[in-house]
């Protein structure tokens, strides 16, 4: 039976690029590597569960679709599960921020030739942000969905730190005519050498061009890496600081799409109360963090006036 994913997930499965190799954290009934499997987007998957009711449910859902061949269910925290370069692309989905970011920190030696993160934090989304902007992996995407009175955002980022998840060049063709031509003349050796030597100058040429496109994007990457959170000037002339790209999403601001000011409504509501309720002490510490809140409810309030005059009523 073919399966259908809740639109949360879809918008991760739609993330996933074709002939991937996908690592699933925390699968719970493993839905999304069934699915990705199913419709032949990835060609092997872990779907790697730490409880056990969570990984049986799981393994269940592989057996019943006819999928354990293509999908291994293994026990284990965070990317302990993995090895090394067994998998090319990584989905964490439906935890905190501060906890994906702790299993990706603690899993660093995993991460090693994955050319993409998919991850879909249920809240402390600057949490994630905050680690991938430290560890060199660019944040490529970023989207927002409300699904059953609860707004999520997905986030995709690849890597950029320079030799994580790059091939070696490989020369080709450097044997090729050996132990040829015997009894041919020498004219013959001497021809077949100079080919030889010809494919290996141009094998070389492309080898280099490559490893300057190689070198071209990744420069391209870490000046996109550099600029992503600086400063930024909105529709009002308002200016956005680094710490506000990282909180509210660097393109969710500029698409600044209606879930999203919905998302930050219902923290300024949050916000607001506790406001209140540190409004009532006295104490010398509480009136230092009103203050702090009041300064954080009028800089969000300024950020999405700004955005709201780029959508068209």
């Amino acid at each position: 039976m073919k399966l259908k994913l809740s639109k949360r997930l879809q918008l991760i499965a739609d993330w996933v690029p074709p002939q991937s190799r996908l690592a699933d954290i925390g699968s719970d009934h493993a839905l999304l590597p069934c699915y990705l499997a199913q419709a032949g987007i990835v060609t092997f998957a872990v779907a790697g569960e730490v409880n056990p009711g969570p990984m049986e449910a799981a393994s269940r859902q592989v057996r019943e679709s006819g999928l354990s061949s293509r999908i291994d269910v293994r026990g284990g925290n965070g990317l302990e599960v993995l090895t090394p370069g067994e998998v090319d692309v990584i989905t964490i989905a439906g935890m905190g921020g501060s906890l994906i970011a702790a299993i990706l920190e603690e899993g660093k030696e995993k991460l090693a030739g994955i050319s993409k993160l998919i991850l879909q934090p249920n809240v402390g989304e600057e949490q994630v942000r905050r680690w991938l902007d430290k560890e060199a992996w660019l944040l490529e995407a970023e989207t927002i969905v409300e699904e059953d009175g609860k707004i999520y955002e997905i986030l995709a980022a690849s890597y950029c730190g320079g030799e994580q998840g790059q091939g070696q060049g490989l020369g080709q063709g450097q044997e090729q005519g050996q132990g040829q031509g015997q009894g041919q003349g020498q004219e013959q050796e001497q021809e077949q050498e100079q080919e030889q030597e010809q494919e290996q100058e141009q094998e070389q040429e492309q080898e280099q061009g490559q490893e300057q496109e190689q070198e071209q994007g990744s420069h391209s990457l870490s000046h996109t890496l550099k600029s992503l959170y600086e400063d930024r000037l909105l529709a009002n002339g308002l200016k956005v600081s680094r710490a506000k790209l990282l909180q509210m999403g660097p393109y969710l601001i500029e698409e600044a799409p209606v879930v999203w000011f919905r998302k930050w409504e219902s923290e300024l509501e949050k916000l607001e109360m506790i406001r209140g309720q540190l409004a009532r002490s006295a104490a010398e510490a509480s009136k230092i963090k009103a203050q702090a809140v009041s300064q954080e409810i009028e800089d969000i309030k300024e950020v999405l006036h700004a955005c709201s005059q780029k959508v068209k009523p």
